[in-house]
């Protein structure tokens, strides 16, 4: 089991302003953030936020705490969830992982720094990002 204590942060996205949806997500992040061992979790959410710019309100601020040192396990729903922008995915990748973080995808797998979380190791069938 993680520590609960571990700097870990869901994220959340909608492209359009549904708050049913956006509540349906944020627990089912939730939840398979407390399986994982991170009952803690912070929590960053855009609701009618395009996924083509990384330039959201949460998004910004999740991003502000990674820097900080504050958050090392982003967990989201999918990769769409962060970017649809490819390039830009990509960037934001290679820094989480410069900086030792973690990104935990629900509907994937891991994106991983070794020392970290489950390491890269595929989880629930999903592929790993490299």
């Amino acid at each position: 089991m993680q520590d609960n204590n571990s700097g870990a942060a869901i994220y959340c996205r909608l492209a359009l302003k549904d708050a049913c949806a956006m509540e349906a997500q944020r627990l089912s992040l939730r939840r398979f953030a407390r399986e994982l061992g991170y009952a803690d979790c912070a929590e960053y959410v855009d609701n009618g936020a395009s996924g083509l710019a990384l330039e959201r309100p949460a998004f910004i601020r999740l991003n502000a705490d990674i820097r900080a040192g504050k958050i090392r396990v982003v967990i989201v729903k999918d990769i769409a969830t962060i970017s649809r922008n490819a390039v830009a995915l990509l960037e934001w990748m290679r820094d989480v992982k410069a900086r030792g973080g973690v990104v935990i995808l629900k509907n994937g797998g891991t994106f991983a720094a070794p020392g970290i979380g489950k390491g890269g190791v595929v989880m629930d069938g999903g592929a790993v990002l490299v």
